[in-house]
């Protein structure tokens, strides 16, 4: 896939960051860089605080399906798959701003923050953490998979 002219990418993520910045609903979100007008909000797996353009690039409707959480005793992860149209805007972005922090956003928490190079653009996306984290995998997983079975 042919890179977008990174004028097109900066201006697709300025306009999203004017507004509000509480996250409305369950995706991936740009994180931003933080000022006296963003509330700041806590990273469910690391605490740290993380402030969020108002829209999601990828919303709940761009997630395909959802694994299982599979866990032992030093990681745990679920895996995600993209629909195409969510595969084509990863890859413009990963493409793009290779270092720029998205942030998984399920039911208005944020969940994990990572980098976009992070995110090869397959059709699936693994999610993982450490084994102390298992707990809050199994609920951000209930939530997010309520809400792709409902799309």
């Amino acid at each position: 896939m042919k890179p977008y002219p990174l004028c097109m990418i900066l201006l697709f993520v300025s306009g999203m960051v004017v507004g509000q910045s509480q996250p409305e609903s369950t995706g991936i979100y740009l994180t931003i860089k933080c000022s006296r007008k963003i509330p700041r909000q806590p990273v469910v797996l690391t605490g740290r605080p993380v402030c969020l353009a108002p829209n999601p690039l990828i919303s709940a409707a761009d997630f395909e399906s959802i694994g299982e959480v599979v866990g032992n005793d030093v990681t745990v992860y679920f895996e995600v798959t993209f629909r195409p149209k969510a595969r084509e805007r990863l890859a413009m972005l990963t493409a793009n701003l290779p270092t720029a922090n998205l942030a998984l956003v399920v039911d208005k928490e944020a969940f994990c923050v990572f980098k976009a190079e992070e995110l090869k653009v397959l059709r699936t996306f693994r999610f993982q953490g450490y084994a102390k984290d298992t707990e809050a995998f199994h609920r951000i997983y209930a939530k997010l998979r309520a809400e792709i079975v409902a799309n």
